[in-house]
């Protein structure tokens, strides 16, 4: 047979439903926090792989001045190093004499 409530337990429950409510609210910006250092977390391991195969592409082509630190070309970089490990096929367009082609005329780069 359940006990009776009295009048007096309305505010022990309602303190005891603030806890709770601060608790799960603790809960949630602490998992919220957690993935945005995921997302830090894999921003810098994109930065570092971008600043890698700029590294490594100076060395294959040993032209140094052809990596820029421009935004425009980090973005470049880091679109393709998204789609580095598939098959696929990209077309680069620019002004002539912008090293799109080695001197014989064939794409030096297949990404």
């Amino acid at each position: 047979m359940p006990q009776q409530r009295r009048i007096g337990d309305a505010p022990v429950a309602q303190r005891i439903g603030n806890y709770i409510a601060l608790v799960v609210s603790h809960e949630q910006l602490a998992e919220s926090e957690r993935r945005k250092a995921e997302e830090r977390t894999r921003a810098e391991h994109l930065e570092a792989r971008v600043k890698s195969l700029a590294e490594e592409l100076d060395l294959k082509t040993g032209v140094a001045h052809a990596v820029g630190q421009s935004p425009e070309w980090k973005d470049v970089l880091k679109k393709a190093t998204q789609v580095a490990a598939t098959e696929t096929t990209a077309l680069l367009q620019g002004e002539s004499g912008t090293g799109k082609d080695d001197r014989a005329g064939h794409a030096r780069h297949a990404w």
